[in-house]
């Protein structure tokens, strides 16, 4: 018992720093201001930018993060060490929700958009560093009534999006934009394990909000 323990506090450290790895919370928000807030979205802004001046994007590769409390739970409920997140279950997981991520969020950005993806002498460009945070992934069969069908909530996350001005470096904006995605599924199709296709509806509507944000300007 108490190897297992022990064994399971080293493998807390070292998840624990790769849960940290890919941050959103060193970025510092003080040089811009908060133009829009609802429930699930806040965009801020550089004063006197106009992002819509923009025509070359270069697109960093989106880095995850899982949501402690969310990954504390998980591996509290799970008496084995062989059924918890360990590092590489986590650094594993994360990758694929990233580069999933990035394949998406590129092509929506090629089919919706007239941005360059190459920098071409006279065109203004923005930087965009993508953070996937606070991921929750539920877990499938949980039901009250597993007889019926159901809305399974498939997971959750936040998408922190920042944004540079390529030429002086400057942070221009950061929208912050948290999502919820769900879906009616039977018993015996909640069973099946979680693929990273189930978070497109959450990606697409990221990708709406972040389009929508590249046309702003602060007046």
């Amino acid at each position: 018992m108490k190897v297992s323990r022990l064994i399971y506090s080293m493998l807390f450290i070292v998840y624990s720093s790769v849960l940290s790895a890919a941050s959103f919370d060193e970025v510092n928000l003080d040089s811009l201001k908060l133009i829009s807030e609802s429930k699930d979205i806040r965009i801020y802004l550089k004063e006197g930018v106009d992002l819509s001046q923009y025509t070359y994007l270069q697109v960093e590769k989106a880095q995850a993060t899982l949501d402690k409390k969310w990954l504390d739970n998980y591996n509290r409920k799970r008496q084995s060490l062989s059924s918890k997140l360990n590092r590489w279950d986590v650094e594993e997981m994360t990758q694929d929700y990233a580069s999933h991520f990035d394949e998406y969020a590129m092509k929506v950005l090629k089919e919706s958009s007239d941005y360059k993806f190459e920098a071409t002498e006279g065109a203004k460009g923005l930087r965009l560093e993508m953070y996937i945070n606070k991921l929750i992934v539920y877990q499938t069969g949980e039901t009250d009534n597993p007889r019926l069908k159901m809305i399974s909530k498939e997971g959750e996350a936040e998408l922190d999006t920042v944004m540079y001005d390529i030429e002086t470096g400057e942070m221009v904006a950061v929208l912050l934009d948290h999502k919820e995605t769900f879906e009616r599924v039977t018993p015996q199709r909640a069973m099946k394990s979680r693929k990273t296709e189930m978070f497109e509806p959450i990606y697409d509507i990221w990708m709406q909000d972040l389009l929508a944000v590249l046309t702003m300007k602060d007046e």
